[in-house]
């Protein structure tokens, strides 16, 4: 869901993309479509952590409800306090204010900014 902005990002002089899906195959198959985006893809979380610098600022683009929570609490775990997690999911929005609460207990920030879907 999240490939045409990671392309747009990408295209943008000065920027340099790390990308992740749980199914690295989609990983794949974007890294072999796009080879002019020069995204730095992650097969985990950490890797994908890794690869960002500090303050990290992770936009994710998943399913709203389960997967996204799933991915922030992925997230949270290799993350580190002042780094960003930006929802671009169109999640209800009383589960934007729960993540938000949550997250910055963490000291993480969290955006919900629902940039997706219909």
């Amino acid at each position: 869901m999240g490939s045409n902005l990671a392309r747009n990002l990408a295209s943008r002089e000065g920027n340099t993309v790390a990308i992740f899906n749980r199914s690295y195959e989609k990983t794949q198959t974007l890294l072999d479509e796009h080879p002019e985006a020069g995204f730095v893809p992650a097969h985990t979380y950490q890797e994908f952590a890794d690869s960002l610098q500090k303050p990290r600022t992770a936009i994710i683009m998943v399913k709203a409800g389960g997967p996204t929570d799933a991915v922030i609490d992925s997230l949270v775990e290799v993350f580190e306090p002042g780094d960003i997690i930006v929802d671009g999911g169109n999640a209800y929005f009383p589960d934007t204010i729960r993540r938000e609460k949550a997250v910055r207990e963490t000291g993480i920030n969290f955006v919900g900014a629902g940039i997706s879907g219909g």
